[in-house]
């Protein structure tokens, strides 16, 4: 009993002794407050003012930037706010915005033409779940009592009989690879013109379900930049724009050289890594390099086998070919013609000079 009385006082003046320091707290704190300048409480005031009046042009910054390049917008307040401040300090991240909703319009609008033209034929009988696909004995089981549930477990399964259809369908396929020149030569609209078509065709192929990474490159000695345009959402159906990437992207310019051969081994990689077939490669550059034999028998037996598409774009720049008295079109063309089937030539910087290459994809 002694040991336990004894207890009870020493917690009881603790109690009190907390007591006391919690309220000697207080009072300092109350003093501090009753002790600050009267102007720094008028300046809280005109800077939470301030903040109430800008929170709507930050929130619909936030909102048309997320537009701009195919996403949704942040979802929490900070994030807004976080994104609208470097929208404010960063006139190459609006340059960008303006830029990429142009590109993706006529991505769109490009697409919509091929789409017009494009045939498509059943050449087979498969497994799936497109309702619009499936054979008639199978539509027939939604009447049947019995039958109907074990269609919807085949239905979740996608082992429902349907038509193969053949043709323009790119749904279920690889991911999309863009190579962009970082090197100091692109600095400019170059490399706005570059991002803002890298921003187009991530707005293509995430409404194929596809994944869109951007290895941004520049001479051998500097480390690839890589960025994940897609969010980890959905497996099936659309996917989300990783707007964090996106600015990352807009962000990273390393200057320095150029070097083929790295890119093209990490887009590769990539390819591999994710198992399907059907990837497309897009390598955009305005400088020369080469491409070892090497690197180009692996390529050629990569793309065989596993369906790969690889898109070169060169980006001419005569002025510099008078200073140098020479053309490093056709040196870059020759060096990537070792793994591209289809290569174009840009000396416009516009959107429609990359109408062919977003049909491509």
């Amino acid at each position: 009993a002694g040991e336990s009385e004894k207890l009870e006082k020493a917690l009881a003046r603790g109690i009190e002794e907390g007591e006391r320091q919690v309220k000697g707290l207080a009072e300092q704190f109350k003093q501090s407050i009753e002790e600050l300048p009267p102007r720094f409480d008028a300046e809280l005031s005109m800077l939470a003012s301030r903040l109430a009046d800008d929170l709507p042009r930050f929130n619909e910054s936030a909102d048309a930037f997320a537009r701009a390049v195919g996403g949704s917008g942040p979802r929490s307040a900070g994030e807004r706010l976080r994104l609208a401040e470097k929208l404010e300090r960063n006139e190459k991240l609006r340059k960008l915005a303006a830029l990429a909703g142009a590109f993706r319009a006529e991505a769109r609008a490009s697409r919509r033409r091929r789409r017009e033209r494009a045939a498509t034929e059943i050449y087979r009988v498969g497994r799936g779940a497109d309702i619009g696909r499936l054979l008639p004995s199978e539509l027939v089981a939604l009447r049947h009592p019995l039958r109907r549930r074990e269609l919807l477990r085949r239905f979740i399964e996608h082992q429902l009989v349907q038509y193969d259809l053949r043709g323009d369908d790119r749904h279920g396929r690889g991911p999309v690879v863009v190579c962009i020149d970082g090197s100091g030569s692109m600095n400019g609209q170059r490399e706005l013109w570059a991002k803002a078509v890298a921003l187009a065709l991530l707005d293509i192929a995430r409404k194929q379900g596809r994944r869109t990474r951007a290895l941004v490159f520049s001479g051998p000695e500097t480390e690839l930049s890589t960025f994940d345009l897609t969010g980890k959402g959905r497996l099936v159906g659309r996917r989300p724009v990783d707007i964090d990437a996106v600015i990352g992207l807009a962000e990273c310019f390393p200057g320095g050289g150029t070097d083929f051969e790295k890119p093209l081994r990490a887009a590769l990689e990539t390819i591999r890594f994710g198992g399907l077939k059907g990837a497309d490669i897009i390598f955009i550059t305005d400088g020369e390099a080469t491409v070892s034999e090497e690197l180009a028998e692996e390529l050629r037996r990569e793309k065989k086998r596993r369906d790969i598409s690889v898109f070169a774009v060169i980006v001419d720049d005569p002025s510099r070919n008078r200073a140098r008295g020479g053309n490093n079109v056709q040196r870059a063309a020759r060096e990537l013609g070792k793994v591209a089937e289809r290569m174009t030539t840009v000396s416009e910087l516009t959107k429609e000079s990359a109408r062919e290459l977003f049909k491509a994809v």
